[in-house]
């Protein structure tokens, strides 16, 4: 039985993540990571946090 932790439950790895953000930008322009983010957050239709700046 092999033990995994908290974060390798619940986080994706890295390199599927960047692999989805290099298709994305390779199609699709965005003006800015919020851009981008924002769209990949409607996409997956989670909550928008407020802007914190």
């Amino acid at each position: 039985m092999t033990s995994t932790s908290c974060y390798e439950r619940t986080c994706p790895p890295a390199k599927p993540s960047l692999m989805i953000c290099t298709a994305l930008t390779r199609y699709l322009y965005f003006d800015n990571w919020d851009h981008l983010l924002t769209f990949m957050l409607e996409g997956l239709e989670l909550e928008i946090p407020p802007n914190s700046s």
